[in-house]
């Protein structure tokens, strides 16, 4: 059926959704998925302000994995990985996240910064040539927000106030963050003094099972506190905490602390320090457990076998060879290899490495 519109354009479609008023449109459009609003905000100003109004109610776009490189402070280069999504990545001067963010069918792409495959397994793009300070990761928040991550790894980054109310948002309503990475971050000069506690506070709610700080800065604000509601919120997590000058920043800690790591699957920390009196009762309770893992930290010395003996239970037998030392599960076929180095830049310390798995 053609229809005659008012300038006289014959058409072959009667286009009844613009007739609707904006309470209807609205409930349908509550309806719809955020690849759909992207197609919806581009048939008229009007369709646009709607789809804008209602973006917050639907349900976001599962990504298995976001990586952030950030360089020279000034721009941010950006990957992700998504299951079975059209999404093309458009990046330009605009106002609006869908402008940047569109889809296209396949074979229609020319001179966009941006990279499409066929698969539109991977998509990836950046954002640079900001004036204000700060105004670059606000951009990538706007173009990223229609997603939920599984998993997120930023490289380079410089962890500043806008850095971190986007990551506080993306802690609250985040259901699927499974893995975290900060590899080689810094701290922004003009932070507020309370900006680590943010970022330790957002990783207590987010509870990644996976989680890998590496700071080109010092990471003494991390402490015990942290570390104990880690251990307790994520059962068998994989925790690693790296940072610079980890012989200068030791964590010395207290009695209990073991006890709260032996809930932890895979844990390192260099610059954590347990007293070796306090070290076997956590070991053996995390043998236990007979999930596989690793552990390394410092201690402040050596172990004997005599010691393991009086501490381990019936139902344990072990073996020792200089600094080496292995305890087996006797009916479980599953063991902890001990291993003790003699620390190289903290005479007065040793390295542990213990590794749980099956014999």
């Amino acid at each position: 059926m053609q229809i005659i519109t008012k300038n006289g354009v014959e058409s072959e479609y009667l286009d009844l959704l613009s007739r609707l008023p904006n309470d209807c449109l609205m409930e349908i459009f509550a309806r719809l998925d955020h690849n759909d609003h992207d197609e919806v905000a581009t048939l008229s100003r009007r369709m646009c302000t709607l789809s804008d109004g209602s973006r917050s109610r639907c349900a976001k776009i599962l990504v298995f994995g976001l990586e952030i490189l950030q360089e020279r402070r000034r721009e941010l280069h950006f990957t992700m990985r998504l299951p079975r999504q059209k999404i093309f990545l458009e990046l330009k001067d605009c106002t609006r996240p869908w402008d940047k963010l569109k889809k296209r069918n396949e074979g229609d792409v020319k001179d966009y910064k941006s990279h499409y495959t066929s698969e539109l397994q991977v998509i990836s793009g950046s954002v640079d040539g900001c004036a204000k300070p700060g105004e670059i990761i606000d951009r990538a928040a706007a173009i990223l927000s229609k997603f939920d991550f599984q998993s997120l790894e930023f490289y380079s980054m410089c962890i500043d106030d806008h850095f971190l109310t986007w990551f506080e948002q993306i802690a609250r309503t985040s259901r699927t963050l499974n893995n975290f990475i900060l590899m080689n971050c810094f701290f922004d000069d003009a932070i507020r003094s309370d900006g680590r506690e943010r970022l330790l506070s957002s990783l207590s709610l987010a509870r990644p099972i996976t989680m890998c700080l590496v700071f080109c800065c010092d990471a003494s604000f991390i402490d015990e506190t942290f570390l104990r509601n880690y251990a307790k919120a994520v059962l068998f997590a994989r925790l690693g905490i790296f940072n610079a000058g980890q012989s200068r920043s030791l964590l010395f800690a207290s009695k209990g602390l073991g006890e709260s790591l032996s809930q932890l699957g895979m844990f390192s920390m260099p610059r954590l320090v347990i007293n070796t009196d306090w070290l076997l009762s956590p070991l053996l309770k995390r043998l236990r457990h007979k999930t596989e893992g690793t552990w390394h930290f410092r201690t402040t010395r050596n172990i004997d076998q005599r010691e393991i003996d009086t501490a381990m239970g019936s139902d344990m037998k072990c073996s020792s060879n200089g600094n080496r030392h292995t305890i087996e599960l006797a009916d479980a076929n599953f063991k902890l290899d001990l291993r003790f180095i003699q620390d190289n830049m903290v005479a007065t310390m040793w390295n542990i490495e213990a590794v749980f798995q099956y014999a």
